[in-house]
């Protein structure tokens, strides 16, 4: 299911978004919708546009041609008004190493400006830093400097905040601790968040909404839990999953082997279980379960990714 395309409540609104390096497009006629609170999730293969499509957005690379609106305001014309309103981390966040986590928000509050002194309290405390404040960032994790990173551009308090792999290069603790505080930045602060990510499981947990893209343009933007809520087909428990695959592959049914390696996927309809249970015991198989198979946020990227590509010259 599509999100809207009514632009008059979106907070980010693409339109036509293209850009051309002389003979390659990077980004060809995208369209996407973010509305207010919102975890987005924005996802794509490698080369898929997705780090020239925020470099546009954040006004860092100059579009062909398209169109983007953040508050409802034109991203080139009120460029600085918009920049006010928005945090993004796009790179691993730098800060001077032999200074503290406190150290470093003051720095960045007084270059920043309008910024109250009891607000770097609130954001060590929302990014789980409070008891490590004092420290000095070089004694940090990696996970901790992206928490610090997130704190921050919390400093202005803005509505939006643009992440670009936020969970890359951590640890599995890390890459968690990080996802939750991504998650409480909507539900908790009321911030809206958009973020690129190629952890598909990660994006799964935490995303409302999610756009993905292929060869420069959107393949599908739907609702996280209609995605998944989708029945796509059988799972069946099987004692020969290949054996059983020759067998529905020859009765014409799509079918592969599961994340398991010991149950069959089979591409059909629920409705013809019965059939397809038939068939595999009549062939001396032993069908331990049949169920119906729930979509994966894996599973539908790697669909529409592959049918892109094969529709593509």
């Amino acid at each position: 299911m599509a999100s809207s395309s009514d632009g008059a409540k979106s907070i980010i609104r693409v339109r036509g978004l293209t850009k051309r390096f002389s003979s390659l497009t990077a980004v060809d006629q995208l369209n996407l919708d973010v509305m207010p609170g919102q975890v987005f999730g924005f996802l794509g293969p490698n080369g898929a546009g997705k780090s020239t499509t925020i470099g546009m957005m954040l006004g860092l690379i100059k579009p062909t041609s398209g169109s983007v609106e953040m508050f409802g305001l034109d991203a080139e014309r009120h460029r600085a008004e918009i920049l006010r309103r928005l945090g993004a981390v796009i790179e691993t966040p730098a800060f001077y190493p032999y200074m503290s986590a406190r150290e470093n928000l003051t720095v960045l509050s007084k270059y920043t400006g309008n910024i109250r002194q009891s607000r770097i309290d609130e954001v060590l405390d929302i990014v789980g830093l409070s008891n490590r404040e004092k420290d000095k960032v070089k004694t940090y994790s990696t996970g901790m400097k992206q928490r610090l990173g997130l704190a921050s551009v919390l400093l202005g308090e803005p509505e939006l905040i643009m992440l670009d792999e936020p969970t890359s290069g951590l640890d599995p603790a890390g890459a968690r601790e990080i996802s939750d505080l991504t998650r409480s930045l909507a539900t908790d602060h009321g911030h809206t968040v958009f973020m690129s990510s190629h952890l598909l499981h990660e994006v799964q947990q935490i995303c409302d909404q999610v756009a993905i893209i292929n060869q420069g343009r959107t393949v599908l933007q739907a609702n996280v839990d209609e995605l998944l809520g989708q029945a796509t087909g059988i799972q069946i428990e099987v004692d020969q999953p290949d054996h059983a695959i020759a067998l529905l592959t020859q009765a014409g049914v799509k079918a592969n082997v599961g994340d398991d390696n010991r149950s069959v996927w089979a591409d059909v309809d629920a409705g013809r279980a019965g059939e397809l249970n038939s068939l595999l015991v009549g062939a001396g198989l032993v069908v331990s379960g049949l169920g119906s198979r729930r979509s994966t946020l894996e599973s539908i990227f790697l669909e529409v990714t592959d049918t892109a590509t094969e529709g593509s010259v």
